[in-house]
């Protein structure tokens, strides 16, 4: 896996729990369902929604998703959605 420290593109990343929420995202849960699920408060789930929105330059949750794919975060030929391994947002 990718280290924000570590990789050489210097860009932003996700973080490897906003990329499990991206997934959740995708797959069409509400933060309340994701939170359940990740064992997280809704609260936290926002945060990281809004969060990978900003990385990402998203302005909604369908932008995210949408970007994610585009920056192949998300694999795009899979269901349900699988992150790629990839962190890097550029």
């Amino acid at each position: 896996m990718i280290d924000t420290i570590t990789c050489c593109c210097h860009r932003d990343h996700l973080t490897p729990r906003e990329l499990d929420v991206v997934e959740l995202v995708a797959l069409g849960m509400s933060n309340e369902r994701i939170a359940e699920r990740l064992s997280l408060s809704p609260h936290t789930v926002a945060t990281h929604i809004s969060t990978a929105m900003r990385r990402v330059g998203a302005v909604n949750r369908v932008a995210l998703v949408a970007r994610c794919y585009m920056l192949r975060l998300l694999t795009a030929d899979s269901w349900p959605p699988v992150t790629s391994g990839r962190r890097c947002v550029t």
